[in-house]
């Protein structure tokens, strides 16, 4: 089974990233970024925070920058490049801003009521919208792997997104998952969609014009978030409890382990060994 091994609080943190040693922490209602040392894991240090809106809702790093959603204050772009004094260098104002990927040059921005909002961030002081894709539903998560984007559409249920032209995304398809559509995670040719009240649907995407759902895991109570490792599916149910599934055969999910300790997990990211979990007013685990 997991173990806890260290925490933090953190006022309404509501996702988190990890870059080495640091941890990046959007508090959702204070608008501030707050940044971690945990090159000791059981006791984490508060290092720096910084300033922005209320309504951060997701983070995505890469390289020397972070890329956040900011609900009605849009796009923001942090230099992260000195962790102990980030700040911010550019802004792109839209309202609904629920979710963020990013993939080469270019950031993804799933926004609620519009579909997915592509940004050219070549130059990351000055990001260019590209296009904006309706998709069905409200889409709220997204998540970019390889050629593709995957995009959660609440009750209408995962959309696929070719991304190879970069700045001019192209939906191709949407799978009905009869469910509400959390979070989702991309690991090999596999989705794992957190369905709300319902379950863990595993979806093959090896073919992304056919996504097929091939598995379902139903945990008694329902199901928030979700993070993969190798072969393991890392599951939040009733935004509490952390469940540990083994999806080496995707047809056949099993539980191998929980851990029952956290209260209003929003967020959950797996790195090396451990896994980091944002968890609204209680903090960080």
């Amino acid at each position: 089974d997991p173990t806890g091994v260290g925490f933090c609080p953190s006022y309404s943190a509501g996702a988190v990233a990890v870059r080495d040693e640091y941890v990046f922490i959007p508090q959702s209602l204070s608008g501030s970024v707050k940044v971690y040392d945990v090159s000791v894991p059981s006791t984490p240090v508060h290092v720096s925070s910084y300033q922005l809106d209320d309504g951060l809702k997701d983070i995505v790093l890469s390289g020397d920058y972070a890329y956040l959603a900011n609900q009605d204050s849009g796009l923001r772009v942090l230099d992260i490049s000195d962790p102990l004094n980030i700040s911010e260098i550019a802004q792109v104002v839209t309202d609904n801003a629920y979710g963020v990927a990013v993939s080469g040059l270019y950031v993804y921005l799933a926004v609620r009521g519009y579909g997915l909002r592509t940004y050219d961030v070549s130059d990351p002081f000055n990001p260019v919208e590209m296009s904006l894709i309706d998709t069905p539903g409200s889409a709220w998560h997204v998540k970019a792997a390889g050629d593709y984007a995957y995009v959660s559409n609440s009750s209408s249920g995962m959309s696929i997104v070719d991304i190879t032209e970069g700045g001019f995304p192209e939906l191709i398809e949407t799978i009905d998952l009869s469910a509400h559509v959390n979070r989702l995670s991309i690991s090999g040719d596999n989705a794992y969609v957190a369905c709300s009240e319902t379950q863990l649907s595993i979806v093959d995407i090896s073919d992304p014009f056919q996504p097929e759902e091939v598995g379902i895991y139903r945990p008694v109570d329902g199901l928030d978030l979700v993070a993969t490792a190798d072969n393991y599916a890392y599951v939040i149910v009733q935004d509490k409890d952390l469940y540990v599934i083994d999806i080496s055969d995707p047809y056949l999910p099993v539980e191998v382990g929980q851990l029952t300790e956290m209260d209003e997990a929003h967020s959950i990211v797996i790195e090396g060994d451990y896994a980091y979990i944002a968890a609204d007013f209680d903090g960080m685990y």
